[in-house]
C-alpha cells in the first residue's frame, strides 16, 4: 500500500468526500488524478507541484520512490471511508488535512484595477498574447478575417464580447447571459478561449462590484 497524506483540501473536496457514491477514476496523469462520482462531480488529488485548486486535495511531498498516479489505470477500484480514499494500491489520507479556501482578496484586486493598471494590462496583451487568442477583443481592433479556425472563432466572438461588456456596464443580467451563450466553448485551447474570456469577466465583476451585485451577475454568466 502506498500512503499519501493530505496537506491542503478545498471545501468542495470535503463535500465530495462526504456525499459521493460509486466513485471511479475519470482521468489520470503523473502529478494528478481526477475522480468522478455517481452525481458527476469531480475531485482532483494532486501532488505539491500542481498546487491547491477549488476541487482538489493536495498531498504532502511523497516518498521519492513514488512514480506518480499514472502507474494506475482507469479501471483501478476507488473506495471512500470517511476522509480516506483508496485508489488501487494508493491510499490518500485527508483526515487531518488543512482546509484551503479558494477565495481571492477581491477588495485588494479591485483597488489595484485602476486606469493605469488597465492600460498596462492592455499593453502586455498586445505584446505577449499568443496568436489566435481572444486578446484583440479587449481593444476592439481585430485582425483581418482569414480561413483559419482561430480567426473565424475570434471574429465570431466579437459581437457577444461587445454585448457582454455593455450588459455588465448596464447591470443587465439577461444580456450578460445571452452574451455568455455566444462565447462559451468558442475557440481553441484545453479550456476554450471563450471560456477563459468569461472567467476573466467574472473575476473583474467580483473585483469591482459588491458581493450583492457580483454574485447574481456572475451566476447568470455561469448558468
Amino acid at each position: 500500500m502506498i500512503r499519501l497524506k493530505g496537506d491542503k483540501i478545498a471545501p468542495r473536496a470535503l463535500d465530495w468526500l462526504d456525499l459521493s457514491t460509486k466513485p471511479r477514476i475519470h482521468s489520470l496523469f503523473r502529478q494528478s488524478i481526477n475522480l468522478i462520482n455517481a452525481e458527476q462531480s469531480l475531485l482532483s488529488v494532486v501532488l505539491p507541484e500542481v498546487g491547491p485548486g477549488p476541487f482538489a486535495i493536495v498531498v504532502a511531498q511523497p516518498d521519492p520512490s513514488f512514480e506518480g498516479f499514472d502507474v494506475l489505470d482507469l479501471e483501478s477500484p476507488v473506495t471512500i471511508k470517511g476522509r480516506r480514499i483508496s485508489i488501487g494500491p494508493i491510499q490518500v489520507d485527508a483526515t487531518s488535512t488543512q482546509e484551503w479556501r479558494p477565495q481571492p482578496d477581491w477588495q485588494r484586486f479591485g483597488a489595484d484595477l485602476v486606469r493605469e493598471t488597465q492600460a498596462k494590462l492592455k499593453q502586455l496583451l498586445e505584446e505577449h498574447a499568443p496568436p489566435g487568442s481572444f486578446a484583440p477583443l479587449v481593444n476592439g481592433t481585430l485582425p483581418e478575417l482569414d480561413q483559419t479556425v482561430q480567426s473565424k472563432a475570434l471574429h465570431a466572438a466579437a459581437k457577444p464580447a461587445e454585448l457582454l461588456l455593455s450588459s455588465l456596464a448596464a447591470g443587465d443580467r439577461n444580456g450578460a447571459k445571452g452574451a455568455a451563450v455566444g462565447l462559451a466553448g468558442l475557440g481553441g485551447g484545453v479550456t476554450p478561449s471563450g471560456d477563459d474570456y468569461l472567467q476573466g469577466a467574472i473575476h473583474a465583476i467580483w473585483a469591482k462590484l459588491s458581493t450583492e451585485l457580483a454574485r447574481p451577475m456572475g451566476e447568470a454568466i455561469a448558468s
